[in-house]
């Protein structure tokens, strides 16, 4: 049998520890708006069904 070869992926280049925390403190809080986003959303669609059911 033969094997397919794998792609490998060139490694990553390696930035600054600065950059990193900075990179890190600006989408540390991106769970807690995807979140917050998500209820909007949620309460918007059942606001639209409530009028039309209305």
């Amino acid at each position: 049998m033969d094997k397919q070869k794998r792609r490998q992926r060139k490694p990553l280049p390696k930035m600054d520890s600065e950059k990193n925390v900075a990179i890190y403190e600006k989408f540390k809080i991106e769970p807690d708006l995807l979140y917050s986003h998500l209820m909007e959303l949620n309460t918007g669609v059942i606001a639209i069904i409530m009028t039309i059911i209305v």
